[in-house]
């Protein structure tokens, strides 16, 4: 998959804060997928405590599963990845306020700032 915007100050793909529900801006799990000219912003990633993998991974962009992510001339700004209190073990920890990769990310000419991580037991 290739998504392909007109520069970072031309094309914003965000959350809207007025939102009803929180979500990140775009996930993968498996197979390739190229991003560029444009930003990714508001995305919110939430951990539920007490859930068997109920963690908030990547409030902007998650990469995992098999394949590669390349971002190319993006912005990744003001996302959140947000814990809640942890029962024993990993659950509702968070984990990658901008982006959260376990697989294979490549990052050319791009910008990562502005975003949080808080709560849980988990910091990046």
């Amino acid at each position: 998959m290739t998504i392909n915007g007109l520069g970072a100050t031309n094309t914003t793909v965000r959350r809207d804060s007025g939102a009803a529900t929180e979500f990140r801006i775009f996930g993968k799990n498996g197979g390739n997928a190229t991003f560029s000219g444009m930003t990714v912003r508001d995305g919110v990633a939430r951990g539920v405590s007490g859930v068997q993998g109920g963690q908030a991974l990547g409030g902007g962009i998650v990469n995992e599963g098999l394949g590669t992510m390349t971002l190319s001339n993006v912005v990744v700004t003001n996302n959140q990845a947000i814990g809640t209190i942890a029962n024993a073990g990993a659950e509702g920890n968070a984990f990658g306020g901008g982006i959260f990769s376990s697989a294979p990310l490549t990052i050319v000419d791009s910008t990562i700032s502005g975003n949080t991580v808080t709560g849980g037991n988990g910091t990046s």
